[in-house]
């Protein structure tokens, strides 16, 4: 079997419809071929969304939950982004506290503090 024929049978094999790719070219072209394959989720709605959405047939179901679930992600990585821990301003803070602390004149300790409003409640 000649070398073209052979790569011809494993590229039909393998990537279905896309053969013709391979025939614009001659046998010494060299190939990129990069395959981009889909995970499969499945979700439930109750039965009265579900026939809400059987009429409206004319729509990709597949293609609006795609892109909603992109745009959710998007927004949930920039507020996660948004939300990291600014590290300078945490021990800015606790410099802050721990100045006002040895300011104050008072002996105090927080463990008795509790202990003392647990007694007056009882």
């Amino acid at each position: 079997m000649h070398h073209q024929d052979s790569f011809d049978q494993h590229f039909n094999s393998q990537f279905r419809g896309l053969s013709a790719l391979y025939d614009l070219y001659d046998d010494s072209a060299l190939f990129v071929l990069r395959v981009f394959t889909l995970a499969l989720i499945s979700f439930r709605v109750d039965d009265r969304l579900k026939r809400r959405m059987e009429k409206l047939s004319h729509l990709n179901w597949s293609e609006v939950l795609r892109q909603y679930a992109a745009r959710v992600v998007e927004q949930e990585e920039e507020t996660r982004a948004y939300r990291k821990k600014d590290y300078a301003a945490i021990a800015e803070a606790m410099a802050m506290i721990d100045a006002l602390r040895s300011k104050s004149r008072i002996e105090w300790n927080g463990a008795e503090e509790i202990k003392k409003w647990r007694r007056l409640r009882r």
